[in-house]
């Protein structure tokens, strides 16, 4: 793979990171395509300071050339929860990539997966937490068993709610391509954008996608 080549999928993965996070009520600090030695792109501090659900409006469907017909994304699947919300932009990187190359970067996917699934895992414990108190001390605040394997939970729950999180980041990704795109193209031309200016291009497009009333 050449240099550009490689860029480009760098820059598609990133975009997916954050328009998905955006879209889901999340905020970061900015996201750049320079690398370091851990990777080749980053979303700084990405976090979740409000319930999504207050804010965040209907995903628009966009032109979809595949066989299956453009659909929204259901607002009653999003996740509202920092855990969920953060796994499902994890996983919409590689469904940016994919998107635009036909398939993601494997090592990179997985790398987002099994810290999806660490979320979700750690999410599970604060919800058994919650419902059963007197258990609270034997459940993992912030990681995993130990014994359980780095690329599969023993929880089926978590399996089948990375599944799910996994078909929205998906969804988000086709929803929402135009804004991926043009992310992409400015992380290309400028190597790292704010999170202020990439809410200013997401709503730039979606201002112009919009359809009229």
């Amino acid at each position: 793979m050449d240099a550009d080549t490689r860029t480009r999928r760098v820059a598609h993965h990133e975009a997916g990171h954050v328009v998905a996070l955006l879209a889901l009520g999340g905020d970061f600090d900015s996201v750049s395509i320079t690398g370091d030695r851990r990777s080749l792109g980053h979303v700084h501090k990405p976090r979740v300071t409000h319930s999504a659900a207050l804010d965040r409006k209907a995903l628009p469907a966009e032109t979809d050339h595949s066989d299956e017909s453009p659909q929204t994304t259901d607002e009653t699947d999003l996740p509202t929860d920092a855990e969920g919300i953060i796994a499902v932009a994890l996983l919409a990187g590689s469904h940016a990539e994919r998107h635009a190359f036909g398939a993601w970067d494997r090592r990179a996917a997985a790398h987002d997966r099994r810290e999806a699934r660490r979320l979700l895992e750690r999410r599970g414990a604060s919800d058994r937490a919650r419902a059963l108190p007197s258990l609270a001390a034997a459940l993992p605040a912030t990681e995993p068993p130990r014994t359980t394997p780095p690329n599969a939970s023993t929880d089926p729950e978590v399996e089948q709610d990375l599944h799910l999180e996994e078909r929205i980041a998906e969804r988000l990704i086709r929803d929402r391509w135009a804004v991926v795109e043009h992310i992409t193209q400015a992380l290309l031309e400028q190597g790292c954008l704010s999170g202020a200016e990439c809410r200013r291009l997401e709503a730039r497009i979606l201002r112009a996608i919009a359809p009229a009333e």
